[in-house]
């Protein structure tokens, strides 16, 4: 008897311990509801105006977010220098963090390519003159050129599109991080710009948004 009500106790315990890992993970999950996720879009490419380049290897494929005032997800996959790329892994040190420093005297390629992005919007946001409607957006093939420096990378100006409407973005004060513990990070912070748009008063128009950005953290 005693034997059984220990199996008991035991399967209890069990119960009440997965449920508190579930509830645990309910605040992460709904962080991100109704801020969009989902995956990349395919098909947008390899980057034509990498001059200099070895080859093309991923640097970093990972998300941010938004906040509850502006619901918002964005993925992006970042390419840099694959000769680079094989040489920092030879020395077993990670890309995304290493990439565009120096290294054994010598400075590495700093040059990095946004060949896939999408940005899902919970919910339709002001964007100074202009505003972003709440649906999925996906990148344009554009030249989508930036820097990368141990982990911090700017992308100046890219597209993105979602049907009819079109707006221009910028990428800055990124930073990859680590989403989770060990592994290559999975995760980036950044102010998310809208430089151009259709105007709210007559979208139609595109002009310049002045918008002062929305920051994207992990």
């Amino acid at each position: 008897m005693k034997k059984w009500t220990t199996y008991l106790k035991l399967i209890t315990l069990a119960i009440v311990g997965t449920s508190l890992i579930a509830c645990g993970n309910k605040d992460d999950d709904s962080r991100r509801s109704g801020s969009g996720g989902g995956a990349l879009p395919i098909g947008i490419g390899a980057c034509s105006t990498c001059a200099g380049w070895g080859g093309q290897g991923q640097l970093f494929l990972g998300s941010g977010y938004g906040s509850a005032s502006f619901p918002m997800a964005m993925s992006i996959e970042l390419l840099g220098d694959s000769t680079e790329i094989t040489y920092l892994n030879s020395l077993q040190t990670d890309p995304s963090k290493t990439y565009g420093t120096v290294l054994n005297g010598a400075r590495l390629g700093n040059q990095t390519y946004l060949r896939q992005a999408a940005i899902n919007v919970g919910a339709t946001i002001p964007t100074g003159q202009c505003v972003l409607p709440a649906g999925t957006y996906n990148l344009t093939p554009t030249s989508n050129m930036g820097s990368y420096a141990g982990g911090s990378f700017v992308i100046p100006q890219f597209e993105m599109t979602n049907g009819s409407s079109r707006f221009v973005m910028s990428l800055q004060q990124g930073a990859v991080v680590a989403a989770y513990v060990g592994g290559r990070p999975t995760g980036f912070g950044a102010l998310l710009v809208v430089l151009a748009g259709p105007s709210k008063y007559n979208p139609a128009q595109m002009v310049s948004c002045n918008d002062p950005g929305f920051q994207l953290t992990q």
